[in-house]
């Protein structure tokens, strides 16, 4: 059942099973340790995503399934059920057709070792975001942040003072700070629209729990107010990102930031 899934598929699939099936269960298992055993593999999936360490976790899905048919037959026909439909549901691709210019853009800014250099090439790509949003091309748009988001995380791993404010180092928000902000509340700004559909909405949030897992860059997710809002709609979220240009992030980048970046790039 579980063979022949890509890692990224196999993400998804044990990300969705943990949520359901591990976290808050009240299931005693026969051996005590097993449960801990299975969340240190997952990590390492997330962290290594190999072949290798998919196939562990695998295994222990399936050993979890097999105590469950023995001795929770009710639970083991819905767990196998819900598994069975995520690794044959036809899911989102999120594809953006700006990835290969961000990743163009980005690659060639990294050579040149400067937090400025970053922002001024991300920069042009925000707005192609926005506009999306704004068009209604929501797939694409979230596509767009992803890899907006991918190209941030990388930076940040090798370069954290780079996004003083950001990540709580430093005193003050850097200029890549501003903009990886900025990007955070455009995604709230799509998360939160009435039209988005419930589905696409759940991928977005699965998408972005996998993105998460594999680099750390938003911390837990779940305790900070301005990330948590990533994962809610308008109802539930603690800002207020109805109107992108009066999101403060975006604001002060639009009309402090961006603009004078971008200028300055093409003196």
């Amino acid at each position: 059942m579980l063979d022949g899934m890509s890692v990224e598929l196999a993400e998804k699939v044990h990300l969705l099973f943990m949520a359901n099936y591990i976290d808050y269960s009240d299931y005693e298992f026969r051996d005590e340790n097993q449960v801990e055993g299975y969340c240190w593999c997952y990590r390492d999936l997330f962290e290594l995503k190999t072949k290798e360490s998919q196939e562990i976790v695998n295994s222990q899905l399936i050993e979890f399934l097999d105590e469950w048919r023995q001795d929770a037959p009710s639970l083991y026909r819905k767990a196998k059920d819900d598994i069975c439909y995520w690794i044959t549901d036809e899911w989102y691709s999120f594809e953006t057709p700006m990835q290969k210019e961000i990743e163009s853009a980005y690659q060639a800014a990294l050579k040149k070792k400067d937090d400025m250099d970053i922002a001024l090439a991300l920069s042009p790509f925000a707005r192609k975001t926005a506009e999306l949003v704004n068009s209604g091309a929501y797939e694409a748009a979230a596509g767009s942040c992803y890899v907006l988001f991918r190209c941030l995380a990388k930076t940040c791993k090798e370069h954290e003072d780079w996004f003083s404010g950001f990540t709580g180092y430093g005193d003050t928000y850097t200029k890549l700070a501003i903009f990886t902000e900025s990007i955070v509340e455009l995604y709230c700004h799509l998360r939160q629209k009435p039209d988005l559909s419930k589905r696409m909405a759940d991928e977005m949030d699965i998408n972005l729990e996998v993105f998460n897992l594999e680099t750390d860059f938003f911390g837990d997710l779940h305790c900070n107010s301005r990330f948590t809002d990533m994962l809610c709609d308008a109802q539930a979220q603690y800002g207020d990102y109805s109107e992108l240009d009066e999101c403060p992030m975006w604001g002060m980048w639009v009309k402090e930031g961006g603009v004078e970046i971008t200028q300055r790039g093409n003196r």
